[in-house]
């Protein structure tokens, strides 16, 4: 007899929202698919009564995604990912490189913590496209800080591979809300640059 997700011992539950608008949740969600690693998922519907009367149960900051190995219990996506890698990755998730881990993990973590007019602004969705013009004074910084961060880790540390730097690593994921909105950011980059 097979085993589904649901019947191996010890499979990790991770516990997320809508991976069409919760871009935090899809981050966790891609790295353990893209590592293969087995999890079970639990989805909880957002701004609904039921994930009101839920998430309490999964993550003590009432916020998805978390993650349960056993008795590991990790409520942040950023901190899934460094669990993950530890865990089941060893060390994959990182890139190989002193320099280039070092550059990876300061931008994944400003990605993860900062941008507070892009997250609110141009908030993910990847069911539709939004205009989001006029673009105000701190998007349009935070678009030009994404860019630059694209720009230099390509060129400082692409050379290995085609994402930012090199092989596929945590720090393409925290830029996975971004990537998704390309369509409109790469117009509005157009549209900044004077072309």
């Amino acid at each position: 007899m097979s085993q589904t997700p649901d019947s191996l011992p010890k499979t990790p539950l991770l516990i997320i929202g809508n991976k069409n608008y919760a871009s935090w949740s899809l981050r966790a969600w891609l790295l353990l698919r893209v590592f293969d690693v087995p999890f079970r998922e639990l989805k909880l519907p957002l701004d609904t009564p039921e994930f009101e009367a839920r998430i309490g149960n999964y993550a003590p900051n009432r916020r998805v995604p978390a993650l349960h190995d056993g008795d590991v219990r990790i409520w942040d996506s950023l901190a899934i990912c460094e669990y993950a890698n530890e865990r089941w990755l060893d060390g994959r998730g990182w890139p190989a490189d002193l320099a280039a881990r070092a550059h990876a993990r300061a931008i994944s973590a400003e990605m993860h913590s900062g941008f507070s007019a892009l997250r609110n602004q141009m908030t993910m969705c990847i069911r539709e496209r939004v205009d989001v013009r006029p673009w105000s004074e701190p998007l349009k910084a935070d678009v030009a800080r994404v860019v630059h961060i694209w720009d230099e880790s390509r060129r400082r540390f692409g050379s290995g591979g085609a994402f930012l730097c090199g092989r596929f690593s945590i720090a393409d994921f925290g830029v996975v809300g971004d990537l998704l909105g390309k369509r409109t950011r790469n117009h509005q980059r157009r549209t900044m640059n004077g072309s």
